[in-house]
């Protein structure tokens, strides 16, 4: 019996902890609002032959992702339209760091400075609702003609200019193939969205505009008024009516990705929490039918002794101590 009550309380115990896990889990606030948020993913393909890459030029590319935000914003019940690419998108577990050389701040061989790299369009902070803590967000003129420009997030922004403001400060890549990329403004410092996990750290970010950086690679982000399931037809159409070779894959909502991180939480949660109440449960049972047992051996012995005067709240401890002893 006491086995029994031991593992229940372990059980109790430890459902008790991942439900105080899993409620910090669900009060995180991840840097971005889900809800009337679809997602779909889209991919300009690479050919063998770099010559026949009609999107192989920046301009090509950021023209073609211009046309596809622009037709997507007049699908009915569309509010807003975004894209984004990188290690900066929400709950989007992904690896792109670069090694970055900041203006003003000496080399440390020690610690050397490092930021994931991601993309963004003017609209995508908005979109999302992350916040902008300092400077601004990105702009229509913010494009290959214009001045190379950057937004961090905060984690970056303490990371290497902690007690000072780092917009206006320059930054550059300083190691691979975008070596010889120029300095980039950092004009702007928004909040972190949560990429690895609810629970895990947020990666210092660096995010370049979409009509600078151009991706293959895009995840469109849509906040619509109406039911967000019935986009993705919608959403194909129009990439598809700028180029048909473009794949549309993955239309999603955001709530659906949310809700498939924690599932995992939750479904640990509901099953330890079973075993819990059921180990509870039967050792009830087994506590109940061990003094009621107690009690049905000596019934003669308490009548005569209330006969004798003998007062009920004084069996009730004597039985009670028995008891104990009978299932310790």
């Amino acid at each position: 019996m006491a086995s029994e009550i031991a593992l229940s309380l372990v059980l109790l115990i430890g459902a008790g902890l991942l439900l105080r896990s899993f409620l910090r889990l669900v009060d995180v606030k991840p840097g971005f609002e889900a809800h009337h948020v679809v997602m779909a993913r889209m991919w300009l393909a690479h050919p063998n032959n770099p010559d026949d890459d009609p999107y192989q030029h920046v301009e090509k590319r950021a023209a073609f992702l211009q046309e596809v935000l622009r037709r997507g914003k007049a699908i009915p019940g569309v509010e807003e339209i975004a894209l984004g690419y990188g290690a900066g998108l929400p709950l989007e577990v992904s690896r792109n760091p670069f090694v970055l050389e900041i203006d003003g701040l000496a080399a440390d061989a020690e610690r050397v400075q490092v930021a994931e790299f991601s993309v963004a369009s003017p609209e995508f902070f908005q979109i999302l609702k992350t916040p902008v803590i300092r400077g601004r967000t990105f702009t229509e003129a913010d494009d290959s003609k214009g001045q190379p420009v950057v937004i961090i997030n905060e984690t970056l922004a303490r990371r290497y200019c902690p007690g000072e403001d780092p917009v206006g400060k320059r930054v550059k890549f300083a190691q691979g193939q975008a070596i010889n990329r120029p300095w980039m403004t950092i004009v702007g410092i928004v909040g972190d969205i949560k990429s690895d996990g609810f629970d895990a750290a947020s990666p210092g970010i660096l995010y370049a505009p979409s009509n600078q950086s151009p991706s293959y690679a895009s995840v469109l982000y849509l906040r619509t008024t109406v039911d967000p399931a019935v986009l993705g037809e919608a959403i194909r159409h129009e990439v598809q009516a700028v180029d048909p070779n473009i794949p549309v894959f993955d239309v999603r909502t955001m709530d659906d990705v949310v809700a498939k991180y924690q599932a995992e939480r939750r479904f640990a949660l509901e099953v330890l929490g079973a075993f819990a109440g059921a180990a509870l449960l039967l050792a009830s049972i087994g506590i109940y039918g061990v003094m009621a047992y107690t009690f049905s051996q000596r019934t003669n012995e308490i009548g005569i002794r209330m006969a004798m005067g003998a007062q009920p709240g004084i069996f009730c401890g004597l039985r009670w101590g028995k008891g104990r002893r009978s299932w310790l």
